[in-house]
Order: structure tokens, then sequence, then C-alpha cells
């Protein structure tokens, strides 16, 4: 499965998502583009993510500028943003970006549609970074170290998926997305995680002991007599994964591990739980960016055995 840039993403038939991971070269905006370039509020709720790059964003009053519609807005900012700074905007919010000088952007977009988490009871508390946020006031969050290196790994795992994920695709990105803005909420409110529930703790180490026999996440839910967004919620109520990472990762620790140990790329495949060796070896790749037998080679071993 693959998405194309900006696709919607349909859960249960209704629109909840479009994702976009941005890399442009972008040239600087002439002194005129303010005045005529329209600002753009929107029906969905978007998060906005510099991994490269400079941007001005304005918001609110100052997006509106002397003279346009709406300047009945008597709240507003301007913020120079850069690598780590993340953007809110809430529906409806205008905003309007410029750039200073030619640079080349990577950021990456989450829209949000209202609804989009309707199917779990924490949607509002989900979405508490967007409503608790002065209208056009506190857009920018700026990320730095080792929680700014979190988010892009967060955000990467979702456009891998949307790249190249399989029948799970969409199902583990509305997990992750639940995941994403757990994380921007506990940024801003400081909020430590709560214990986790003792089934998420059963079901953690049912899947430690038994990851070599766990088909798929439905295997879990009808171990544990829960449903499949029961397990999502679960997950990502308690968990820094969704079921199917959590899996897919304990299988690859293990295959690593058996690598290590000169056993071959079938019998590793076969040892954590996939029947198809082509599919195992893509997914390892996707990992790890080098096949199992490079890994095997670059830890040492030069001659691994295919069979």
């Amino acid at each position: 499965m693959a998405l194309a840039k900006g696709t919607p993403i349909l859960v249960g038939g209704r629109k909840c998502f479009e994702f976009v991971h941005e890399m442009v070269l972008v040239q600087p905006d002439p002194d005129s583009y303010f005045l005529h370039k329209p600002t753009h509020p929107q029906d969905f709720y978007e998060i906005m993510f510099f991994l490269q790059g400079e941007r001005e964003i304005r918001v609110g009053r100052d997006a509106l500028g002397r003279g346009r519609e709406g300047m009945d807005c008597q709240s507003g900012g301007t913020y120079a943003c850069g690598p780590g700074d993340l953007m809110l905007f809430r529906p409806g919010e205008p905003h309007i970006g410029l750039a200073r000088k030619e640079n080349r952007h990577e950021r990456f977009f989450l829209h949000i549609y209202p609804g989009a988490f309707s199917l779990i009871a924490a949607e509002d508390s989900l979405l508490r970074c967007f409503i608790e946020r002065p209208w056009c006031q506190q857009n920018r969050i700026h990320l730095c170290g080792d929680i700014s290196e979190s988010l892009r790994a967060q955000f990467s795992a979702m456009d891998r998926l949307l790249r190249y994920g399989q029948d799970e695709a969409i199902s583990e990105f509305y997990a992750r997305s639940v995941l994403l803005l757990q994380s921007i909420n506990r940024i801003l409110h400081n909020t430590p995680k709560s214990q986790p529930p003792e089934l998420y703790i059963r079901i953690i180490e049912y899947i430690d002991h038994h990851f070599d026999s766990i088909q798929s996440t439905d295997t879990l839910c009808r171990q544990f007599g829960i449903s499949r967004s029961g397990l999502w919620r679960l997950f990502c109520d308690s968990g820094e994964d969704t079921p199917h990472a959590y899996l897919t990762k304990r299988r690859f620790d293990n295959a690593r591990i058996l690598l290590e140990r000169g056993s071959s790329v079938a019998e590793v495949c076969h040892a954590v739980g996939y029947s198809d060796i082509s599919h195992f070896i893509r997914q390892f790749r996707k990992a790890y960016g080098m096949t199992p037998h490079q890994y095997a080679a670059v830890r040492g071993r030069d001659q691994v055995p295919w069979e």
C-alpha cells in the first residue's frame, strides 16, 4: 500500500486524516507576496513539524493584514520557524507562511478532521493541545534534544506506514496518530505516564514469550477476549508502541540475536514467526536499512548461510 501526497485517509468510510512529508527547495517570497496571497483557514486540526529550513508563519491578526477581510480578529502572532518547531492550528484559524530566503524545507503535516477520534472515548482529551490553547495564540512549541527526536521518529514511522505498509497500515496509522497526540499533550502539560493496567502487562508478557507463533494482532484479540479497537486503545493509553509495532520489534530483536549467532536467514525467518522469507527480508530491510544477510556480515560474520 502507498498513498500519494495529501491523499485523504479513510477510517470506517469517514475522512479522518491527511498526511504529508514535504521536501522542497523554497525560493524567497517578494515583498508583495503577503499582500496578495490569501490566508488559508481550514476545516481540520493541523500539526506542522519542521525538520529542516526556515519559514515565517503569521497567524490570526498578523496573517490577515491591514484592509483584508477578517480584520476583526483581535489575536495573532508571527513565528520564525525552524528545525524542531511544532505548529498547531485549530479549524478556522487563519495563517500564512512566508520564506525570507532560499532554503530547503522538510516538514511533516498531519491534518485531523473533526470526528476522527469518535471511535474512542478520549477524543476531547486527545485534542486538548488544540482546544485549550487561546485562539490564534501560542501556536508554536519549540522542541529540542530527545523530545524532538522522539517526535521525529513518530512522524517518520507514520510516513513509512503509508509508503510501505501492508494490510494493517490504516489501523496502525490511526493508533500512531493517537500516540502522537498523547505525546504532544504530555509535552504541553508535563503529564507523566500513569501505571499501565494489568491487562496491558499481561499482553506484553504474552507477546514476549509467543512472538514466534502470533500470526497477527487478531491472535491477541482472541487470546485475551478484547476487540481490535479495544486493543489499540489499551496500547495507545499505556505504551510507546502500537500492538503491531511492538510485535514486530520483538521479532526483530530476536532475529538480530540469531543472525549474530550464525543462524541462516531461512532459519531466522521461521524462528521468529515469518512464513514468507521474502516478506521477512523486506520488513527487516525497511527496519534496519539492510538485508538480514548484510546485517549479519556487518556484525562480524562474513559468511552467512541462506539455507
